[in-house]
């Protein structure tokens, strides 16, 4: 992929002497990998090649400079132009965008010119935008008290109604574009991830997920993503267990396969999530009241960093939680058990009966739902 650009030479873009250009993909580069490709700019150009990458995925440009004057109005370019791969050439236009009156900085403003892929991105990019900038307009107002609750959830479902038709809307107008599937994949996990098991939303919802995805190119519907997607639906539907095994703090592999026949947990948490570790004291509360009716648990850790850097947090977590069930580190190279289920928030639960079946998805605050699920298995 060529990614080449022109800068506009005004405020301090005139003093831009190079970009990098990063790639983050935790899958294809474990333990918080990056490539990143760094060139000069000249004359207000640059032109970089990025190596060959997954369809579909994230890039993030961000432009670099040497000591500017003091006098140079600053450009906000805070989290950089969110790129795509998937196109051969992408040639961009980078300029000041709007005025923020209240940081006293312009905003960056960047262009597709040519880049089939990328062009369609961000047009569904700015639709998106102007939604967002009506939910936070909603929570401003919420926080400012000048609208009252009922109001507001109103107004904020509507919002979520004109998310769901942008959604809807790109995927039917543009059936070949990668941005197409990256938003199903985002539906199908916003699908999976509601509150009070996979089929919360029920048929109405996964009937018009299948009916996106049948209007899909072949080619797109045909690729390694997509089949990952529909293999993740059907599994939903089956409710069914996903086999996997992983290795624990203390070098010993643990096999889910070990657990067939009882009531347990898989809990999806990360030493850096708050929300996680929260929920580990009621969890121990659960594991106590019915372990000796069989219950177990078992948590599978998402970390950041180097794979030592990885196991140093997941251990000290586990040992400062006090949590003493088993532990796996998820370990993309050897099985993306988070990937298998499709998890995207976390914490994410998956409570499975003695016939290991999937009976309770839930993620964040779940400790009604998972209660009240536990007493109708356990009796008690």
């Amino acid at each position: 992929m060529r990614l080449t650009g022109t800068l506009d030479p005004v405020y301090n873009l005139r003093y831009v002497d190079s970009v990098n250009v990063s790639y983050y993909n935790n899958r294809l580069l474990p333990g918080g990998g990056r490539i990143t490709v760094s060139v000069p700019v000249h004359n207000n150009r640059f032109s970089a090649w990025v190596p060959p990458l997954p369809a579909g995925d994230r890039l993030v440009l961000r432009l670099r400079y040497p000591e500017m004057p003091d006098s140079a109005g600053r450009i906000l370019d805070v989290g950089g132009v969110s790129l795509m791969t998937g196109d051969s050439i992408v040639e961009l236009s980078i300029g000041k965008g709007t005025y923020n009156p209240r940081l006293k900085k312009f905003a960056l403003k960047a262009d597709v010119v040519t880049g089939e892929q990328n062009i369609a991105r961000l047009a569904y990019l700015g639709a998106m935008r102007l939604r967002n900038n009506i939910t936070d307009t909603l929570r401003k107002k919420l926080y400012e008290k000048t609208i009252d609750s009922m109001a507001y959830n109103t107004a904020m479902q509507k919002a979520s109604e004109l998310r769901d038709s942008i959604d809807r809307d790109f995927i039917i107008r543009h059936p070949s574009s990668l941005q197409s599937l990256n938003i199903l994949e985002t539906i199908i996990g916003r699908y999976l991830n509601k509150q009070g098991g996979w089929n919360a939303s029920g048929n109405k919802r996964l009937t018009e997920i299948d009916n996106l995805l049948q209007a899909l190119d072949r080619s797109l519907r045909d690729s390694e993503k997509a089949q990952h997607l529909i293999t993740s639906l059907d599994r939903a539907r089956e409710m069914k267990l996903i086999p996997f095994t992983g290795i624990m703090p203390d070098g010993s592999v643990f096999d889910v396969a070990s657990l067939e026949g009882k009531v347990f947990l898989i809990d999806f948490w990360g030493s850096w999530c708050g929300w996680c570790r929260k929920s580990h004291p009621h969890l121990k509360e659960l594991y106590e009241k019915y372990k000796d009716e069989g219950f177990e648990i078992i948590g599978i850790g998402e970390e950041f960093g180097t794979g030592k850097e990885q196991w140093d947090r997941f251990r000290k977590a586990i040992a400062a939680d006090g949590i003493t069930w088993p532990q796996i580190l998820n370990d993309p190279a050897r099985q993306d058990v988070v990937s298998d289920y499709m998890v995207q928030s976390f914490p994410s639960k998956f409570l499975i009966d003695r016939n290991g079946k999937v009976v309770l998805r839930v993620l964040g605050d779940s400790e009604g739902l998972l209660d009240a699920k536990l007493k109708e298995l356990f009796g008690k």
